[in-house]
């Protein structure tokens, strides 16, 4: 349920952010398109997120999910060959280190 409300959130902000520029999305052209970005940067993690957590703890499903920005450009750079420009990757650096700081650094043992 949290994923569902986190995911219906961030899309009515960006419909009435689209909607206040202007910039209305031509959803009916390209659906299979968004059906397909909808699927790969949000239905599958999140569902392969929620999987993980039945038998993780949550500082280590917070990383994981903090991780998925930085593997969604690595995919990007060697399926479209877009740039990681300097801008790009201390973005993504400084999220790791924003969201290790927030967990907390503490080395466990994986094995119970």
């Amino acid at each position: 349920m949290l994923i569902d409300l986190r995911v219906l959130i961030a899309g009515i902000a960006l419909v009435l952010y689209a909607v206040l520029l202007d910039q209305r999305p031509q959803w009916l052209h390209q659906w299979q398109n968004y059906l397909l970005l909808g699927a790969l940067n949000a239905a599958i993690p999140f569902c392969l997120i929620a999987a993980a957590e039945l038998s993780l703890d949550a500082p280590v499903a917070a990383i994981l999910n903090a991780t998925t920005p930085l593997f969604t450009a690595i995919i990007s750079y060697l399926w479209t060959k877009e740039r990681l420009t300097k801008k790009k990757l201390i973005g993504l650096l400084l999220g790791i280190v924003g969201v290790s700081v927030l967990v907390g650094w503490n080395p466990q043992q994986m094995s119970e």
